[in-house]
């Protein structure tokens, strides 16, 4: 029996580019493109509104 390995090595390709980032698995394309510095945290709003903290988040709904 052959023994394979699945915590790394995995690449994230844009298809019809040869563009490709590191990614994660078990993972999620957001986070990978996150952590690569392909796009913009979705959150950043919330967390600078909040004042820097998830829990005051509550305070403001």
């Amino acid at each position: 029996m052959k023994k394979q390995l699945l915590h790394f090595g995995w690449q994230l390709t844009t298809v019809g580019k040869n563009d490709t980032i590191p990614a994660t698995v078990p993972g999620s394309v957001y986070n990978d493109l996150l952590n690569a510095g392909r796009m913009e945290d979705p959150y950043w709003r919330d967390i600078m509104l909040c004042g820097g903290t998830a829990a005051a988040s509550s305070a403001h709904t």
